[in-house]
């Protein structure tokens, strides 16, 4: 469970980096954290699970490198591309991140 605490730690972070850098940036430094932990010692469900889920924060990357100009918090940017005129490419990217989290939670229990 100690990756969970380091995700928890380094998402609240990426929620609020993005208010000074670009959110491909926030995405990049919030994976490479938690890719610099140690899955051995996680359940192979788990690491799976968990490891889809930085892939899904990874696949967004491209797509929000054409939006380096946004600053906010993570969560208002996320409305404000939903809402946009890319949100039919932007939509399932930001689905695969919510529903391989959820992957994650059933894995821990």
């Amino acid at each position: 469970q100690h990756l969970i605490a380091l995700d928890d730690s380094l998402g609240h972070i990426r929620n609020h980096a993005c208010e000074t850098i670009s959110l491909a940036q926030t995405i990049r430094n919030y994976t490479d954290g938690i890719n610099k932990h140690d899955f051995r010692s996680c359940p192979p469900d788990f690491t799976r699970a968990f490891t889809r889920h930085l892939q899904a924060w990874i696949d967004m990357i491209p797509f929000v490198e054409k939006h380096n100009d946004l600053r906010g918090e993570m969560h208002v940017l996320f409305e404000q591309l939903e809402k946009g005129p890319d949100a039919a490419t932007f939509i399932p990217l930001l689905r695969n991140v919510w529903d391989t989290w959820a992957e994650v939670e059933a894995a821990m229990k």
